[in-house]
């Protein structure tokens, strides 16, 4: 966002969703059994919340039932955050956020694996991947002044490593377990 990257309309839209207040303004929702209501509702909401780009969508998703519950349901060769959108959706969505905001109308449960993918694209895959904690990394970063504090999750405890640090520097430790 700070460099100027995300629209942010597109940006609100792919938080929140669309959120209908009066449905019998809206379209109905046509009887295919892949399409969820709230899944009507938000793309119904796009394209008033952002026309430039996604006028005609829920039209489309009508005409073309068959191509879009496939790329729906697509899970190989690809799945439906790295498969391309049904007819000209994929050259109207010209950037990966106005696709994410296709996928998260349809399959919110493919969002993560899309927001992974677009961090990996337009920023650093350092941001995504899982490494272990360095306590003495931690350690060189830290001031005196500002405590650490650990979030363990079950079945992790860094009292030894911890232990091993304070001796390799001199030192004292003291562990105070706060379950």
């Amino acid at each position: 966002m700070a460099e100027g990257k995300i629209n942010e309309d597109e940006w609100s839209f792919f938080l929140r969703g669309g959120q209908v207040l009066d449905r019998s303004t809206q379209p109905a929702k046509p009887p295919f059994d892949w399409i969820t209501q709230t899944a009507w509702d938000n793309l119904t909401e796009l394209e008033k919340a952002l026309p430039e780009v996604f006028t005609g969508i829920a039209n489309a998703v009508q005409l073309n039932n068959k191509e879009w519950n496939r790329w729906y349901l697509s899970v190989k060769p690809s799945p439906p955050e790295s498969s391309q959108l049904p007819g000209e959706w994929e050259t109207k969505c010209e950037t990966q956020m106005l696709k994410m905001i296709v996928l998260r109308c349809f399959r919110t449960d493919r969002v993560n694996f899309a927001i992974k993918n677009y961090v990996e694209a337009n920023m650093k895959k350092d941001f995504i991947e899982n490494r272990p904690t360095n306590i003495k990394e931690v350690f060189d970063e830290s001031r005196e002044t500002e405590p650490v504090i650990f979030v363990l999750s079950p079945g992790v405890d860094p009292t030894d490593q911890l232990r091993k640090l304070a001796e390799e520097k001199g030192i004292g430790f003291d562990s105070l377990s706060m379950g």
